[in-house]
């Protein structure tokens, strides 16, 4: 995974893996205050003369650290990381959690512990018998610890958290979730149900194309990155956080350094550009901390492995005659190409001898 980290006229700040420690000393003075959720008039705490009064973490998924410390080798026109590495502090390689997959790592940046100990250890949620139409892990209600943002609100410090996972129903106070459910139009509805009332309205009253490029689970980031940059104009959040996709995206469907991959990476490029303009413009850039990072790495993978097929041949899963699960014995939790393999009885010594022996098995 990568991590940018620079000034401009920017003050940068690494905060690494956790950026739990840095934010600490920024959202610890004064007594708590409560913001409104729905981002209405409130007067910004302010840290003291000097310090950091903004800071945004902008995450590109699945971005490479050779994406910004060699963009010749694969002709990348991709000027602001260029710009930021030459200006700033960049790392070669930072340290994901396990599984090294969005969703754990993403919480484990905002709360600087290990997913065992937050709770979020897989993209998608337990779901065995296949009830949850593919739902994934998306509400704030099952991260065990506190996220910098509850801290930050907590303390008075006004937040925004765009298409962030782990994040619906978070308390702040300005929220559009990543979240889907019916892929079509209806989940535009349900994204401005569990977002800030009003918000996306806005931006789309900036942007007249807006809804054409945000349609969950599809945005695009030049979508995401307006709504970012409206709320450094009207709202000058302490805390921005901003998870931009594409990236991601564009390396599962056509593999590393693909013609997709190489447009999506100087795209997500350009929005960066806007965020450090809008900074200027805002006139927030005197004060503000930024962090550019990813949440896990890539590698191109010739071969699909559908682990569920072999729990089905040892009759550890059985389907109806719809082919879907009717019972179980053991199940899996799939995080790109990684699994957690789970006994639903723990006294069930023959299901764990016969996936014990099935693991051993020469391929």
């Amino acid at each position: 995974m990568g991590l940018i980290v620079l000034p401009p006229r920017v003050r940068m700040r690494v905060f690494a893996a956790s950026l739990l420690a840095g934010a600490l000393a920024l959202f610890s003075c004064g007594s708590p205050t409560r913001a409104p959720v729905d981002g209405s008039a409130r007067v910004p705490r302010k840290g003291p003369p000097g310090s950091v009064q903004h800071v945004l973490l902008v995450t590109v998924d699945g971005l490479l650290p050779e994406t910004y410390e060699h963009p010749d080798s694969h002709g990348l026109r991709v000027p602001t990381l260029r710009w930021l590495v030459a200006h700033g502090a960049s790392s070669d390689g930072a340290l994901s959690v396990f599984p090294s997959v969005t969703y754990p790592s993403h919480t484990s940046m905002i709360t600087g512990v290990f997913p065992g100990t937050h709770g979020i250890t897989s993209n998608r949620s337990f779901d065995p018998l296949e009830d949850d139409l593919e739902g994934w892990r998306w509400y704030a209600e099952d991260i065990k610890r506190d996220p910098i943002w509850k801290i930050a609100e907590r303390a008075g410090y006004p937040v925004g958290l765009v298409h962030w996972p782990v994040s619906v129903g978070a308390g702040v106070t300005w929220l559009v979730p990543e979240y889907w459910r019916a892929k079509n139009d209806n989940d535009r509805k349900l994204l401005r149900a569990v977002s800030t009332p009003g918000l996306l309205e806005s931006v789309a009253a900036d942007h007249p194309d807006f809804w054409s490029r945000y349609s969950p689970p599809d945005v695009k980031d030049d979508a995401l990155t307006d709504i970012a940059t409206h709320l450094l104009a009207t709202g000058k959040p302490t805390l921005l956080q901003l998870h931009l996709v594409q990236v991601d995206g564009a390396q599962h469907h056509f593999g590393l350094w693909s013609p997709e991959a190489i447009a999506a990476i100087e795209d997500d490029d350009r929005q960066l550009a806007r965020i450090f303009q809008q900074l200027e413009v805002s006139g927030l850039s005197k004060d503000a901390s930024v962090i550019v990072a990813s949440d896990h790495g890539f590698m191109n993978a010739a071969t699909t492995v559908r682990p569920g097929v072999l729990l089905r041949e040892a009759g550890l899963v059985t389907l109806n005659a719809a082919g879907r699960v009717a019972g179980w014995k053991a199940t899996m939790v799939v995080n790109s190409g990684q699994a957690y393999v789970y006994v639903r009885d723990p006294a069930d010594s023959a299901t764990r001898d016969s996936l014990s022996a099935r693991s051993s098995r020469p391929s």
